[in-house]
């Protein structure tokens, strides 16, 4: 659950006052139309995100009269029974906001601070209001209003002082109470304040040195992820190179697989055309056989056995040279297929 953010605080003089009004206006870095006086290696520190000074809203840039001006408009039109005292505060600065992150859209925000000031308005009056801002470029975005301290009573008139108008201690745990209530009858979902908390909201020279020190602390956790990312560009690459070697390595193994196949195929088409050969001597000489048999019986037997195993030899030859040439054949297709094993 989130926390709402009220804050008060008093501004001692006209000096002060003027300082307050022109950082909630942005009046020393955008001029009237809304562009920049400054370059951006001269911004202040406490812009954080330049890009959403648009969204701002409130005087910005040009107010229609000084703050003094108009702190002097709404003492004068106030009727005092007497005259602010000279140690008396200049003004009055509310801030309204909430834990970064309780809302994820602009219109939420600005709905939320649109019925912040109608509590200001109702709670501490309209009329003394002398300027509101709301900062959508710091981290947070918040709200800014400056009141001049009148306290308003028809019956027993008008006082000037700051300590009635905020009415103390209890004063402000009431201010906390009926603004928690105003939040809660609006449907927002709060975590009621903690009572007699001593938190104190961190005034600016504590901010600035908290915020050094977040950004040293933010340099050193960029220079971790960079060297962290330069480390993993050096794994990727070496990793991408062994890719690019087990690569080479493939294309080589598939070119020796494709002359492997070629050779077991070309061996094969050997052996095919070797084994036609021999069934074709085969045949021839089965033919010759039967041709010349009958003339070979007719020769006297010494001539017929002769001519017998010239025959006889003559084909032994021949069917060893085949055997011989399958044999060579049938050899060199298990070197392939042990290549190829091999490769695999």
């Amino acid at each position: 659950m989130s926390k709402a953010v009220l804050h008060f605080r008093k501004v001692k003089d006209s000096t002060g006052l003027a300082n307050v009004a022109a950082h909630n206006s942005r009046e020393k870095i955008i001029d009237g139309t809304g562009g920049f006086k400054l370059p951006p290696e001269k911004m202040p520190e406490w812009i954080r995100n330049s890009a959403a000074i648009e969204f701002n809203e409130g005087q910005v840039g040009k107010r229609s009269e000084s703050i003094g001006k108009a702190w002097a408009r709404a003492v004068h039109g106030a009727n005092l029974k007497r005259k602010p005292q000279n140690n008396a505060a200049k003004g009055i600065e509310a801030i309204l906001s909430a834990a970064n992150g309780t809302f994820l859209k602009m219109d939420e925000w600005k709905k939320f601070f649109d019925d912040g000031l109608e509590w200001i308005k109702k709670e501490l009056g309209e009329e003394n209001i002398l300027q509101w801002n709301t900062h959508y470029d710091e981290t947070t975005p918040h709200m800014h209003i400056i009141l001049v301290p009148i306290v308003r009573d028809h019956e027993k008139g008008n006082n000037y002082s700051s300590s009635k108008f905020l009415g103390g201690r209890e004063g402000l745990r009431n201010l906390q109470e009926s603004y928690f209530n105003f939040l809660k009858d609006k449907k927002y979902d709060f975590e009621r304040r903690e009572e007699g908390s001593k938190k104190k909201h961190t005034d600016q020279s504590q901010w600035k040195s908290e915020l050094i020190k977040n950004e040293k602390a933010f340099e050193k956790a960029m220079e971790e992820f960079q060297e962290l990312k330069k480390e993993q560009k050096e794994f990727f690459t070496a990793k991408c190179d062994e890719l690019d070697k087990y690569k080479e390595e493939l294309n080589n193994f598939n070119k020796h697989l494709k002359k492997g196949e070629e050779d077991l195929k070309n061996n094969k088409d050997s052996f095919q055309k070797i084994t036609q050969e021999f069934m074709k001597d085969k045949n021839q000489a089965t033919q010759f056989f039967i041709k010349y048999n009958k003339e070979i019986i007719k020769l006297p037997k010494e001539r017929r056995q002769e001519v017998w195993n010239g025959m006889y030899d003559d084909m032994n030859n021949r069917i060893t040279a085949i055997n011989d040439e399958i044999r060579e054949n049938k050899n060199k297709n298990k070197v392939v297929k042990i290549k190829t094993n091999s490769l695999g």
